[in-house]
């Protein structure tokens, strides 16, 4: 046999031990034997038994000191008593000790009794195992589950905590096991209401919520939102005695859900907004109304108790009262503001904004139209509100907007100016991703000028002859980089201009000026560049060539920015081909990068709409891209797949021959 598969018989009767050895033989089990409770002791410490028949009086000490002392070492095994008389007392103290049964050796049937009790206590024992066996694995597989697993009887006390459901409420195993779970997990502000619908069901009043979300609290009071489904334990008549409740930890899903339903919201303002000033021919009286309109639906969106508009007098030095929205439950103090000087507000010199993550009752929005500060938005609330980077957006769009009405005419002109803004702020943010590019391209031919310089200048110190043939070769090559310096900088500068008129342009050659400025940020990235124009016959069209250049600036940072997750083998592929049957030039710009999801693709193109991170991306590159390609009478579409990648198929029309 192996392991505890033994029996142990502890009396100093020998005659006992040849009976129980023949007796219990036909079990199938070791029997072994000793006859003192010392003996039984050190054998137990060895090897636990399965079972330990156990005489009470032991030369050395009684069975029930024997049990206490296997107690302390915690190796107590199941146990039967044998005594040599009927005694209650001795029957009743070793059953509380754990005793699972006792057999008089003095009565003439000890010999018959022995071998069915023992066969029936190893197989209770052996039920025994296979429930814990059960149990275990009942457990671990609660454990894995990634959700909370909770049982709450009708006392409101927890009797079943899965680890997940610890590790998420911040408690150690076990440390919550017969707590009132409402009290130890319930936030003050629902409790009340929680007990009140849970004793109403444990009393048969009250019908089971089968899904529902709510807040609970971990050890370090922090919140989290569960969403629960439930089920209910009954009993043998029928009435609930637990509920069973899986629950799922939710808080970073609903945080999200929420932040971009306050985006969307935020985006639906803007149009609003927006759409006020519309086709209106614009007047003092008319503008006045109009802001103030905008005010009172700001101050609406934010909860505010008042809004008002501040626009930087002619010599641009003090702030003067131009509008404002004010709920009727305040005093206007917004009157008594006749002018700020611009002194008065340091943080607005220069083009530094005033990094607002705190808690303010009053928030001043600089505005600024075209790079220029313009005036400031002013919202204050009656409590403090925490102002995320979304809500500073926010309102520096709708405070250009309003600022916009006011400085132009017609409407058209503003929208036009503010195109103008949007494509230079991501001609700007062009400019900035690829500066250590262009760094990078620019240092090496410098570092060969710089040693090509120092070298001649040591030949000099040392009074050396000069290799004239060798000293010719070093100047043509510091020329010919000298050159590629020049090449990028001239570039640089036309790429930086606002407006270049539209020409028959060469998309080859668009797609070569982009990579001057791109190409060494797509190489310091490990990235494969595969271009292929042997399908095309022509690749000319009439356009800016500063605008296409955006383009595919806008197109190949998005592709390097796909490949943030994606490090191995990343590739960028663009095909040129010619449909001559319909003047076209159609253009195939992909990567094996991130990809997108479907819906994801359907909003790409959309102003303000992006999938990086906050501060990470304006959502305006893509938009600019398909205003430049439809102004220039062409199309673009995506096709996109998750973790395979994307593809941009661009069309343009061929301009005709001179």
């Amino acid at each position: 046999m192996k392991g505890k598969e033994y029996i142990l018989a502890v009396d100093d009767d020998h005659l006992i031990h040849t009976i129980v050895q023949k007796t219990l033989k036909e079990t199938g089990y070791e029997i072994v034997c000793c006859t003192t409770g010392k003996e039984a002791i050190d054998l137990i410490k060895q090897r636990e038994p399965t079972l330990l028949l156990l005489d009470y009086q032991l030369p050395d000490m009684l069975g029930s000191a024997v049990i206490k002392i296997l107690k302390i070492k915690g190796l107590v095994p199941p146990f039967l008593v044998m005594t040599s008389m009927e005694n209650l007392e001795i029957s009743v103290e070793m059953m509380q000790l754990g005793a699972l049964d006792y057999l008089v050796k003095g009565n003439q049937n000890f010999i018959k009794l022995i071998h069915p009790t023992v066969k029936r206590i190893l197989r209770h024992i052996y039920i025994e195992e296979e429930m814990n066996r059960e149990k275990e694995m009942a457990q671990k597989y609660l454990d894995i589950v990634g959700v909370i697993l909770l049982v709450l009887d009708a006392e409101q006390r927890i009797t079943l905590l899965n680890k997940e459901g610890y590790s998420i409420l911040g408690y150690k195993e076990g440390e919550l096991t017969g707590k009132n779970w409402f009290d130890a997990c319930l936030p003050n502000a629902i409790k009340n209401e929680v007990i009140r619908v849970f004793e109403q069901l444990m009393n048969g009043k009250g019908t089971l919520a089968e899904e529902y979300e709510n807040v609970v609290l971990t050890k370090t009071g922090e919140e989290k939102i569960v969403h629960w489904k439930n089920t209910a334990i009954r009993g043998k008549e029928g009435e609930i005695i637990s509920v069973l409740s899986s629950g799922l930890d939710v808080t970073e899903k609903r945080k999200a859900e929420k932040q971009l339903l306050h985006q969307v919201e935020s985006e639906k303002l803007i149009s609003e907004i927006s759409a006020l000033f519309l086709n209106i021919e614009i007047n003092e009286k008319d503008s006045i109304n109009i802001i103030n309109n905008s005010l009172k639906r700001l101050s609406a969106f934010f909860n505010a108790s008042r809004c008002y508009l501040l626009c930087l007098n002619e010599d641009k030095s003090k702030f003067v009262h131009k509008a404002e929205w004010c709920s009727q439950y305040i005093d206007q103090k917004v009157n008594k503001i006749k002018e700020i000087s611009v002194d008065d507000l340091p943080y607005l010199k220069g083009d530094e904004i005033k990094r607002l993550h705190k808690e303010l009752d009053l928030i001043d929005i600089p505005i600024y139209v075209l790079n220029s500060l313009q005036g400031l938005l002013c919202v204050e609330t009656i409590t403090k509100k925490l102002w995320e980077e979304n809500d500073i957006r926010t309102l520096q769009v709708i405070g250009e907007i309003i600022m916009g009405a006011l400085m132009i005419e017609r409407i058209e002109h503003d929208k036009k100016m503010m195109e103008i803004k949007a494509f230079s702020t991501s001609k700007l943010a062009t400019l900035g991703e690829v500066a250590t590019g262009v760094a990078h391209e620019i240092n090496q031919p410098l570092t060969y000028i710089s040693c090509f310089f120092q070298n001649l200048e040591i030949e000099l110190m040392e009074g050396n002859e000069l290799d004239r043939e060798n000293m010719s070769k070093k100047v043509i090559e510091g020329n010919r980089q000298v050159g590629r310096i020049i090449t990028i900088i001239n570039h640089l500068r036309t790429f930086g201009r606002e407006e270049i008129p539209k020409k028959r342009v060469s998309i080859k050659t668009i797609i070569d000026n982009s990579l001057l400025l791109i190409g060494e940020r797509i190489r310091l990235k490990n990235i494969t560049l595969n271009i292929d124009t042997s399908k095309n016959s022509s690749d000319e069209i009439t356009g800016n060539a500063n605008q296409l250049e955006q383009v595919f600036i806008n197109l190949f940072q998005n592709a390097i920015d796909s490949f943030t997750q994606k490090k191995e083998r990343p590739e960028i592929t663009l095909n040129l081909r010619s449909d001559m049957d319909k003047n076209l030039l159609i253009i195939e710009f992909s990567d094996n990068g991130c990809g997108m999801a479907k819906d994801t693709c359907e909003k790409i193109f959309e102003p303000f709409f992006t999938t990086k991170e906050v501060g990470k991306g304006t959502g305006l590159g893509l938009s600019i891209v398909y205003g430049i390609i439809h102004e220039h009478g062409g199309t673009i579409t995506c096709n996109s797949t998750i973790n395979e990648g994307t593809t941009f198929t661009i069309t343009f029309p061929y301009s005709p021959p001179p």
